[in-house]
């Protein structure tokens, strides 16, 4: 039987539907029919100036890139992988937040300008060769903890001033507060970003009182009229975007939507269950799985930052099959391909400490990056990402990310089938034959599990690249540990040794886990592990399945450099005697 047979899809609809139950840092699209590890993300070197809160936003201006990060505006010099630094030109504002603040580009009568939303105003900021620094445009009349999102369309700006008012300017910043150019939804929706298309302006929402949000479109004009209000089937239209003048929609059951002319429909989900994603539903704060900028399209493809969090922290940290960081929809799947990784780019001396963290603390803004010309190729990247992440077990810290735009770094990935049973009952999966194309350093892992338990969670201490201890019972020789967060996320090996002295565990695993130091967070599952692939014969590996089911789950833990690929994965069963 094969498993992918040029048609790898992952649906998130239960646990037998499409290929795939489980993807972290895979890419579909760029190898269609074959399994590839994503290019791995490079960590924005911001040491020297560490960024004051989670990056909301970003905007490509006066050939410079722009972000809001807590309370300040920062830029770098253009390149996606260029150091951020405070912004210091012309009295920027310093009480901007995470939580409210937004960031667009506008034509002015005197040239474009950058503009920014604080906690209590509005401001532009004109280009170097103007030099005029920033204005002030317009103090709003709410109070703190207001949302304040921009939006630009036909020659005018929008802004939201206060509860759910929209107010406007021209051009020239003569500002619209009443009348024509203005709008006043009901109070009891909550707009959390507004994005521009031919037909006029979508306005998205969230309900206060738990009831259906909406996406309202406006003409821009007309006062206090919308043209229509469109349902998202849940309550609230956390993230959108417009690609090609269609616009997006992630709703607050991670729910991918697509507008159709007269209504949106879902197009894709995120894997959940029963429980909704991290505050899903917050109402006062950008704080959601999915901040308001965290939708875009990168390389053709619509993209989501999210943050894994499990909405009930007390039960489970997070879902086995959602992991933090950026899913691509290719309009058939969607999956994830990218994580969020400590590595710094080649050329400034950085060395490999994870290889992306599964867990976040707050996704921030996503938007993808042109292809500059003339930029040095190390400079590049293809989109930019911000987000609030753990250093170690417990302490956070705030970064911005790009891609390693010509995947030349060593990454790491892994892919679970869905559950496949056999077509007759008295037969059972008894061999596992894996076809790959292998790279530089290339390694495969390949298990299996006839049946799930429940996952543990659980907090260690590294002592080498291979050992660790903990408090956590109940592990033992041969389990599979994940670990999750802080040095050495992302990779997986097994337990092949164990002690215990006063409490503590010793554990000794089975792989060599580069620049690992200090503490992380791990869990423990029950997988199988069949063999490890490292060396070229055949392009192919057949192993016996130890304990043969008529229901089976497999799992490839990849690691490689450029353009490594699982081709295949053959089954084959024997009638049970």
């Amino acid at each position: 039987m094969k498993i992918f047979n040029n048609n790898i899809t992952q649906y998130n609809i239960g646990d037998t539907q499409g290929t795939l139950y489980n993807t972290f840092n895979c890419d579909l699209t760029y190898n269609k029919g074959k399994m590839s590890i994503a290019s791995r993300t490079i960590f924005t070197p911001t040491a020297l100036t560490p960024l004051d809160g989670t990056p909301v936003g970003f905007k490509y201006f006066d050939n410079k890139w722009f972000t809001i990060a807590g309370t300040k505006v920062y830029k770098n010099s253009g390149s996606p992988v260029a150091n951020f630094v405070e912004e210091t030109t012309g009295t920027p504002p310093t009480n901007c937040s995470s939580d409210y603040s937004d960031l667009e580009v506008f034509s002015a009568s005197a040239g474009d300008v950058l503009l920014v939303s604080s906690v209590d105003a509005l401001y532009s900021r004109s280009t170097d060769a103007v030099g005029t620094g920033f204005t002030l445009r317009r103090t709003f009349s709410g109070g703190s903890g207001q949302n304040h999102p921009i939006c630009v369309y036909n020659n005018r700006a929008y802004w939201l001033d206060i509860d759910s008012k929209i107010y406007s300017t021209d051009n020239t910043f003569t500002n619209a507060t009443s009348g024509t150019y203005t709008m006043s939804l009901p109070n009891e929706y909550k707009v959390l970003w507004m994005r521009a298309f031919s037909n006029g302006i979508h306005i998205g929402t969230i309900h206060r009182y738990g009831g259906d949000g909406l996406v309202f479109e406006w003409d821009g004009v007309t006062v206090n009229k919308w043209n229509r209000a469109y349902k998202v089937f849940a309550q609230g239209a956390l993230a959108g975007f417009v690609s090609q003048d269609i616009p997006y929609v992630v709703n607050s059951n991670a729910e991918l939507l697509q507008f159709t002319g007269s209504g949106f429909k879902v197009i894709a989900r995120l894997p959940t269950r029963r429980n909704k994603l991290f505050k899903a539903n917050e109402i006062s704060t950008n704080t959601r799985f999915i901040h308001p900028n965290g939708l875009c399209e990168i390389d053709g493809y619509m993209s989501m930052l999210i943050n894994n969090q499990d909405n009930n922290t007390t039960t489970v940290e997070y879902q086995d099959n959602i992991h933090s960081g950026i899913w691509e929809y290719d309009d058939v799947s969607l999956y994830h391909k990218h994580s969020l990784s400590y590595r710094t780019r080649p050329d400034s001396g950085g060395s490999i400490t994870d290889y992306g963290q599964i867990s976040i603390a707050r996704a921030g803004g996503l938007a993808e990056t042109p292809d500059l010309y003339g930029t040095s190729e190390v400079l590049k990247g293809n989109f930019l990402a911000g987000a609030e992440y753990y250093t170690d077990a417990t302490t956070t810290a705030h970064g911005i990310w790009t891609d390693s735009f010509y995947d030349e770094v060593e990454k790491c990935g892994f892919f679970v089938t869905s559950q496949i049973r056999a077509s007759n009952i008295e037969e059972m999966f008894n061999y596992i034959t894996t076809l790959f194309v292998p790279t530089q350093g290339f390694n495969f892992v390949v298990k299996y599990r006839t049946e799930r338990a429940e996952h543990v969670d659980f907090t260690i201490t590294w002592t080498s690249t291979d050992t660790f201890t903990t408090t956590q019972t109940g592990l033992a020789k041969g389990n599979e540990v994940t670990i999750t967060r802080g040095k050495g996320s992302g990779r997986i090996a097994h337990i092949s040794a164990i002690s215990e002295n006063a409490g503590t565990y010793t554990v000794t695993l089975d792989e060599q886990i580069t620049g690992v130091s200090g503490t992380a967070k791990a869990r423990k599952e029950n997988w199988i592990k069949v063999n490890s692939i490292n060396t070229v014969t055949n392009k192919f590996q057949k192993d016996a399945v130890n304990q043969p089911d008529t229901l089976i789950e497999i799992k490839v833990a990849m690691l490689g450099t450029g353009d490594t690929t699982v081709d295949e994965i053959i089954l084959d069963n024997v009638k049970n005697q």
